[in-house]
């Protein structure tokens, strides 16, 4: 659903199994791109709580869940803001430099 939403901008509810609809439609209110500063929304830890699936440990609490999806959203954005930056100011302070120069 986010790399749908990073290339359209939308996510198609009909795509997904209505049981992920709920969380989605709130998702989609709070924001897409608000995912990548930590507002989850509250339905998709329902949804974690109510799996069936069993871990050979315990299952992680739903909040727990939601913070290391979070964690990993956060730390690709950051990722890729660099890279981002890296192509348009260049990677060293050489390419930087000629790119302040050309500005």
């Amino acid at each position: 659903m986010i790399a749908e939403w990073l290339e359209t901008e939308h996510v198609d509810i009909e795509e997904y199994p209505v049981r992920f609809h709920p969380a989605i439609k709130s998702q989609s209110i709070i924001g897409w791109r608000h995912l990548f500063a930590g507002r989850l929304s509250q339905e998709w830890l329902l949804l974690q709580e109510e799996s069936t699936t069993v871990t050979t440990v315990r299952k992680r609490h739903s909040s727990v869940w939601g913070a290391s999806i979070i964690e990993v959203l956060v730390v690709q954005f950051i990722k890729l803001w660099e890279l981002r930056n890296e192509e348009v100011h260049g990677k060293t302070e050489e390419q930087q430099e000629q790119t302040r120069k050309l500005s």
